[in-house]
């Protein structure tokens, strides 16, 4: 909503339910402060499908259907950005959609990135921050799956989420995603699955990060008011 008169959606809180055990399905209402101006959700993706690298992107996909994942809002670098997935889909009655593309939105700046650090790197100034040790446009040898063994093995090993941040859950997550990708082409579905299982645990971990630590640009967690039962 928007009490300033005019007819721009801004987001003004966000409500989460914990997954921790002792504090399990409580739901917590994080207000956002009225100066940050932080654009709805409808108003974010208005402004993605406006975006000239994506509309070239879907012309090149012409017979292909493209689609958008789910919004997920993080914060990276104490400043609220929109994550948004692009999928796509050959024109197959067999075909299954994969990641394609991802698009991340911090107020007026819209980045595209074949991966989530990418897309990251692109709208914010940090890149290091990202992608430690990784310089733009050098060829580097691929990253084993964090505490696991490389993609394409048969099996994956746990994941232990404890003591990393999260820039590193995130791109632990984009990790998890490729590799499920590579492993679903190859027809390794259970293995896909256990990956992305794997992300989940990650993203997961980010917004449990992100709601019980202190953030800068958004205040106290106020617990919701329950309906009385």
């Amino acid at each position: 909503s928007n009490s300033s008169g005019t007819a721009r959606s801004e987001l003004t809180g966000v409500m989460v339910a914990r997954s921790d055990p002792a504090h399990y399905g409580e739901l917590v209402l994080y207000k956002i402060p009225t100066l940050a101006e932080v654009d709805a959700p409808e108003l974010v993706h208005s402004e993605i499908r406006k975006d000239d690298e994506l509309t070239e992107f879907i012309k090149e996909k012409l017979g292909s259907v493209v689609s958008f994942g789910e919004m997920t809002l993080l914060l990276v670098n104490d400043t609220i950005v929109y994550v948004r997935p692009v999928y796509v889909q050959a024109a197959s009655k067999v075909a299954v959609p994969e990641l394609s593309r991802v698009i991340a939105v911090n107020n007026d700046r819209i980045a595209i990135g074949e991966t989530l650090a990418q897309a990251l790197e692109g709208i914010t100034d940090e890149a290091a921050a990202v992608e430690p040790g990784i310089t733009p446009g050098t060829e580097t040898t691929p990253t084993p799956l964090p505490d696991g063994p490389a993609p394409g093995t048969q099996s994956v090993g746990p994941y232990n989420t404890t003591g990393k941040s999260v820039v590193s859950l995130v791109a632990d997550a984009d990790q998890f995603l490729q590799a499920a990708d590579g492993a679903e082409s190859k027809g390794e579905i259970n293995q896909a699955a256990e990956l992305r299982t794997k992300a989940k645990t990650a993203l997961a971990k980010v917004q449990e990060l992100l709601g019980g630590g202190p953030a800068v640009d958004v205040p106290a967690a106020v617990p919701a008011k329950s309906s009385g039962t």
